[in-house]
């Protein structure tokens, strides 16, 4: 199999506008994971407001979409969150790289870690 990249970072503490980190399921270069399937997505911070976007693209050349990921504290599905401290989970085993977007950051920091498992 492949290696796995258990920890990911895709925001450190960003205060404005950011694509963030991408996470490659295929190897391409160093940040990547190979053969996996779920992704925890850790958001935490200290802003009082902004938006978190969850992305996602199947091809390297192919562009980013909103994809739904499940909030585990009510099981509930979105594209998107407003909120921090907050736990999402999803399955990437059919993307070729996912990404977490931020915007709309004020009175503080958004960061945002992901893991993941098989």
């Amino acid at each position: 199999m492949g290696r796995a990249l258990e920890y990911f970072t895709f925001q450190n503490k960003a205060t404005t506008n950011s694509n963030g980190n991408e996470l490659l399921t295929e190897k391409s270069n160093d940040m990547f994971v190979f053969d996996s399937d779920i992704l925890s997505i850790e958001i935490s911070g200290t802003a009082t407001s902004g938006t978190t976007l969850f992305e996602a693209k199947v091809t390297p050349d192919g562009d980013f979409y909103s994809v739904s990921a499940v909030a585990a504290h009510d099981y509930n599905f979105s594209t998107n969150t407003n909120g921090i401290n907050e736990i999402w989970l999803m399955d990437i085993s059919t993307f070729y790289a996912f990404r977490t977007r931020v915007s709309g950051i004020s009175g503080g920091y958004i960061t945002i870690k992901g893991r993941v498992s098989k």
